[in-house]
């Protein structure tokens, strides 16, 4: 965990939780980070009270489902309490919609305002320079990320004292950076004011609103070489331990077949093959305990 920050001074709101800022999450304990629970009144009071704690939690180097209980919580089957036991898988798609193309742009206009800050006082021969200075007038500072398997770039022009223009998806927006402080930026886009908090750990920004949070990624400005068997790896998505290996070196898989059987929070999850393939190399064995990201499986292409 790389962020852990919980809400304080809410009345009537108990949090119980094991963990801090620094805790490492294994896959051998119950994946539950922390409970809150809100006492209002009324029911309506303590579903706004608990909304409002939980949009306030920032929880980052690890995927919880926060932002899953957000949107459970303004659903107004819940929050009429019309809820039943098949009510998420009933609303599944609507409690799972991905964030919106608002809250993925101001999230890299946040990331962006905090890289190219970072820029200007890490380097000594432009503490002196107006911020984001170019020497080339002709051409406006540009940037990759990756958010939610999605290339943006994005550019940006100082326009005034604090004012940016910037340019996301054929989308322009006009910004003023209000106030910055540490991994607090307070800015109005578009003539409303918005709240971020990032944290960065090496290219990965961790952007969180009101809103939501979003993980972003910087890309290289130059393009990586990838060969045939990089393309067709398969990697593990969290830590977990190798229940099962369901392929061989050599056999012949086609996209959607199953490699590797993962156990994460008690729970099996299925890596499979993206891709038409031969099984070139497995690296993993029967019981071994995973990382993240780590490669499990090679494929070369047919």
């Amino acid at each position: 965990i790389i962020k852990w920050k919980l809400p304080e001074d809410i009345e009537s709101l108990r949090i119980d939780t094991g963990v801090e800022h620094g805790s490492e999450i294994g896959i051998f304990y119950d994946p539950m980070l922390a409970k809150l629970i809100a006492w209002g009144p009324d029911r309506a009071t303590a579903l706004r009270k608990l909304g409002y704690a939980l949009r306030s939690t920032v929880i980052e180097g690890v995927r919880t489902n926060k932002d899953f209980l957000v949107s459970l919580l303004g659903h107004d089957s819940f929050r009429n309490g019309t809820a039943h036991t098949g009510f998420i898988s009933d609303h599944f798609d609507e409690l799972h919609a991905p964030a919106g193309s608002s809250l993925l742009h101001f999230s890299v206009i946040a990331a962006t305002a905090c890289l190219f800050h970072h820029w200007h006082q890490s380097d000594q021969l432009q503490a002196g320079l107006p911020l984001v200075y170019r020497n080339n007038p002709y051409r406006d500072p540009s940037v990759k990320f990756l958010v939610e398997q999605n290339e943006i770039q994005v550019t940006w022009k100082n326009t005034g004292a604090d004012l940016y223009s910037y340019s996301i998806a054929q989308s322009d927006y006009s910004v003023e950076l209000l106030d910055s402080c540490g991994d607090q930026l307070r800015m109005a886009i578009d003539g409303i004011q918005y709240r971020f908090e990032v944290t960065r750990s090496e290219d990965h920004f961790f952007v969180h609103s009101f809103s939501g949070s979003i993980e972003i990624l910087k890309l290289s400005r130059h393009p990586l070489r990838h060969n045939t068997a990089e393309e067709g790896t398969a990697n593990s998505p969290m830590p977990g331990q190798v229940l099962k290996i369901m392929v061989q070196v050599g056999q012949k898989v086609s996209a959607g077949d199953p490699l590797i059987l993962l156990e994460a929070m008690k729970m099996e999850h299925t890596m499979r093959a993206h891709a038409d393939g031969i099984i070139e190399t497995i690296l993993v064995k029967q019981g071994e305990v995973v990382g993240p990201g780590q490669v499990l499986v090679q494929i070369a292409a047919l």
